[in-house]
């Protein structure tokens, strides 16, 4: 084959090609930034331990909606009518936080600890002050 043949080739090859629509393909990372109010707090995203607060920078994430929490999955409660029972479930809904990510997005996520804590001490003063 000799050179001009291949120069031919080359520009019938590039002359035919595809144009790429990048407009399609997806951007940036995926991705939530958490922040928490407490130092030293495990913190949670769709059960699987993300790290301990502060997190050293986002956690990348599939599009959709992720639950962030202080609690591990492993914390299974009964549904029974117990008042203790009944103040630790719904302590543990406080601390959990649903957040949907879209395609490409960083989402910011801030997590309040104290305000959980002060909210579950208020919350036992409420049950305790309804038992009487």
């Amino acid at each position: 084959m000799n050179f001009r043949t291949l120069i031919i080739i080359f520009s019938v090859a590039l002359g035919l090609g595809q144009d790429i629509d990048w407009s399609d393909s997806p951007s940036s990372i995926t991705a939530m930034d958490i922040y928490c109010d407490t130092e030293n707090i495990s913190i949670y995203v769709d059960g699987q331990l993300a790290g301990v607060s502060p997190l050293s920078g986002p956690i990348q994430v599939a599009p959709g909606w992720h639950l962030v929490s202080y609690f591990p999955p492993r914390v299974k409660l009964k549904d029974s009518f117990t008042t203790n029972t009944r103040f630790v479930r719904d302590i543990v809904k406080l601390a959990r936080q649903n957040v949907l990510v879209e395609q490409g997005e960083t989402v910011k996520v801030v997590i309040s600890y104290r305000t959980v804590e002060a909210e579950a001490k208020n919350y036992q003063k409420n049950l305790t002050s309804e038992n009487w």
